[in-house]
């Protein structure tokens, strides 16, 4: 690695600490390149001096650099800000781009792994398809009965763990407000801080819409978790079983978020969440 870098970017690499397979050092970060960089959205925000890390082109003019055949990416890392639910409502950027239709993209989802689940050898994925299947086909029934024409799009987020995914520009996607507020309240529901989040969504939810309400909702539903993990099986990578771990935990957290937009407005009735 310090070759690499030395002999692409000209830089003299002392220390550095490894993050999967990432190398964090000084004020770079040298990351795997795992899925194209949305260029409109990375050259708007580059344009408007908006935050995001910036791609350093190596000696050959080029932004990919392989490493025994994996391809990196150079960032020259901006400032970081402690990301917090709080910080997410107020990240407003809007950007002219069609809808994801959450209905569609999720039920073509669920068709592909219900033809590959009998060839799944793990027991814990196997078993719990099915109920993670149904939360989300009902999930997706609740997207539909939505008029989401009018609604605008913003700057999102693939997945993010930390500050480093938060400004990392090949996480970077737009989608519905929503959608980071919903990952970020599961992720840390999976830290068993499901207190901490109920209240935090009693105290948002008078401010919210009914679209933004069941957006939230709806994306809470999404099993996450479950999903990412049958694609890391699928790619033979590590599985975290948090998603088995927390089903029942998680089943009673949605229940008193539905009751909680209850409480503010008239919502379609899910059987097994009353």
């Amino acid at each position: 690695m310090k070759n690499t870098l030395k002999y692409y970017y000209d830089i003299d690499l002392k220390e550095y600490r490894k993050i999967d397979d990432n190398y964090l050092f000084d004020d770079y970060y040298f990351i795997r390149y795992y899925k194209n960089i949305n260029a409109f959205i990375y050259n708007y925000l580059i344009e408007n001096n908006y935050k995001v890390h910036q791609i350093i082109y190596n000696k050959d003019n080029e932004y990919i650099t392989y490493v025994d055949n994996i391809p990196y990416v150079l960032l020259k890392l901006c400032s970081t800000d402690d990301i917090n639910l709080d910080f997410l409502m107020k990240y407003n950027i809007i950007l002219e781009t069609q809808h994801n239709n959450w209905a569609d993209l999720w039920s073509k989802k669920i068709d592909l792994y219900e033809k590959n689940i009998d060839n799944v050898k793990n027991d814990k994925i196997k078993k719990c398809f099915n109920y993670y299947a149904g939360v989300c086909e009902n999930a997706i029934s609740l997207f539909k009965t939505l008029d989401l024409s009018n609604e605008k799009t913003y700057l999102s987020h693939i997945r993010f763990n930390n500050e480093l995914d938060f400004y990392n520009p090949i996480n970077l996607m737009t989608d519905y407000k929503m959608r980071d507020i919903a990952e970020y309240i599961k992720s840390k529901c999976y830290q068993n801080k499901y207190k901490e989040m109920i209240n935090y969504i009693k105290k948002i939810e008078p401010l919210l819409s009914y679209k933004d309400s069941m957006l939230l909702f709806i994306r809470l539903m999404y099993p996450t978790c479950y999903f990412d993990n049958y694609d890391n099986y699928m790619k033979e990578d590590n599985i975290d079983y948090t998603f088995v771990d927390h089903i029942s935990s998680y089943e009673q957290f949605l229940k008193q978020v539905y009751k909680i937009i209850s409480i503010y407005y008239r919502i379609p009735q899910i059987e097994w969440l009353i």
